[in-house]
């Protein structure tokens, strides 16, 4: 799908028609044919579609991948793209939920403006915000002029400058919140927070915060982004308080609704396993989520060693090779992920977008490179670890074949947060391995291609590489980017290749630094 065709078309009426549960767009006109219905569709029902794709996976497989090629997870079912680091091409399939947003603010009443308009940027912010991550210069002031101006062939506009209308977009949003606030209005249709701008609000500042740690490269050569000072500043506007203000993608036990995990959605979740990079780190300071994570492994408890013990989750180096992979498993040497993501349909996490564990570890990052002056890095690292912990343990049901015996409560967790094993000691690099480190450990099967980022960002944690199996292009490394849609080639040709000619030198490439990344 190009992203022209996106903007002139379809973007409302699928929408609306997803919406209103119609079984075809024929019915959708039928209805605008009726003399008694309104043409225009109204913002709630399209603030309940865009709110919906904000936090939603569309199906399982995008959950499975994003695990394992962020090493969380690894597949014992063939050699997977995604574990061996073989990116493809992207989409630019989240261009229609922006213009949908946009939409939403056309058919607002005006007294609910803000509430709306606040929606409307965070979201174009946030999915352009991925997108960008992904691939580099993509189109962002001319992308959603198509229906205004005709505009359908957009330029692409340079990353750093991306960046720049993300974090604008970003101040206003929060800016029309804490409007909608004093007004007393909300998003009506919001599937989320059900319209509250206080929630709303919260996140969009917690998002800016992510954004703006991404930046960290780039933070002492471009003063015009006022990167550092304006961490400190977004930090203190509203935050998340706790996991309850966490934007979440909430599973039901009924058909539609069911976790992507779960057995009945697809049988090929048996097929995967605990990855070697999350489970050396949860052993390292013997982390009970390791037990809420992982299923002990059949050989090790027929050898008589307790569910209890580390030593009952042997996990899978996502570097070795899908064959030793495979007879180890045949061999019942491997642990599955936890039985309750497979069998319980209200045994697993809901699935964090912005939440509030990732944000103590970003303020920590924050504290850690001096962007908050007169803050403690561990402070916020210690309180991220918590939240980590309590979220896992809360959204478990307490069930002893869920935690193996090794039940996190308030007397583990106060134990667990004054191991030696887990303190910053005021190294730089020592410290910011540890609190990245944790940030992947509370980040099991959450916050999709975060902690790929973070580590193309920090190179932590350490991903195993083995040129044998590597699948990327430069078989000793990981890729760096994904490439364009193939659309944008032969239907947006001229500037696409403007944009791939300033970046690339003319070829559209996996192993190429964008702007960020250099």
């Amino acid at each position: 799908m190009n992203i022209y065709r996106i903007i002139r078309d379809s973007a409302a009426i699928a929408a609306v028609c997803l919406i209103a549960g119609l079984t075809a767009c024929s019915d959708f006109e039928e209805v605008n044919r009726d003399p008694n219905s309104t043409s225009k569709a109204s913002s709630s029902l399209l603030a309940s579609y865009v709110t919906n794709r904000l936090i939603k996976w569309d199906i399982w497989i995008s959950v499975a991948n994003d695990g394992m090629r962020s090493k969380i997870i690894c597949d014992t079912e063939g050699a997977q793209a995604a574990q061996y680091n073989r990116l493809d091409r992207c989409t630019f399939d989240e261009y229609t939920v922006v213009t949908t947003a946009e939409k939403m603010v056309e058919n607002a009443d005006e007294a609910f403006y803000d509430a709306y308009q606040g929606l409307a940027l965070f979201t174009r912010a946030f999915k352009m915000y991925y997108t960008t991550m992904a691939m580099g210069d993509i189109p962002y002031s001319e992308a959603f002029l198509g229906e205004k101006e005709g505009i359908i062939k957009p330029k692409y506009d340079s990353q750093k400058d991306v960046f720049r209308y993300i974090l604008d977009d970003l101040d206003a949003a929060n800016a029309h919140f804490a409007k909608a606030i004093a007004d007393n209005k909300s998003c009506i249709g919001d599937v989320v927070f059900d319209g509250n701008p206080s929630n709303w609000q919260k996140v969009v500042n917690s998002f800016e915060l992510k954004v703006l740690i991404a930046l960290s490269k780039r933070a002492d050569d471009t003063p015009d982004l006022n990167i550092k000072s304006r961490f400190a500043e977004v930090a203190a506007r509203p935050l998340l308080e706790s996991n309850a203000d966490n934007m979440i993608y909430e599973s039901r036990n009924q058909p539609g609704m069911y976790p992507p995990y779960y057995r009945i959605s697809n049988q090929s979740w048996m097929y995967l396993r605990m990855s070697s990079v999350m489970v050396d780190i949860l052993k390292k300071h013997y982390d009970y989520r390791l037990f809420y994570y992982a299923e002990p492994s059949e050989y090790y408890l027929a050898q008589g060693i307790s569910q209890s013990d580390t030593a009952c989750y042997p996990a899978i180096n996502p570097a070795w090779n899908n064959t030793d992979i495979e007879t180890l498993t045949g061999e019942r040497k491997t642990c599955r992920i936890n039985a309750r993501y497979l069998d319980d349909p209200n045994g697993g996490e809901p699935i964090a977008r912005v939440g509030y564990a990732q944000q103590q570890f970003i303020l920590a990052e924050g504290a850690l490179r001096g962007w908050l002056p007169g803050r403690s890095a561990s402070e916020f690292y210690l309180k991220g670890i918590e939240a980590g912990l309590r979220f896992t343990a809360e959204n478990t049901p307490d069930n002893e074949e869920f935690h193996h015996n090794r039940k996190i409560n308030d007397t583990y967790i106060t134990q667990h947060l004054a191991k030696a094993s887990l303190q910053l000691t005021g190294d730089f690099e020592s410290d910011l391995q540890k609190i990245i480190e944790q940030k992947f450990a509370a980040s099991f099967l959450q916050y999709k291609y975060d902690p790929f980022f973070d580590n193309r960002r920090t190179g932590y944690p350490v991903y195993p590489i083995d040129p044998a199996t590597n699948q990327n292009e430069l078989t000793d490394r990981m890729p760096l980017r994904w490439m364009y849609p193939t659309e944008e080639a032969t239907q947006n040709t001229e500037n696409y290749q403007e944009a791939i000619d300033r970046q690339f030198g003319g070829v559209d490439d996996h192993n190429i630094h964008t702007w960020l990344t250099k």
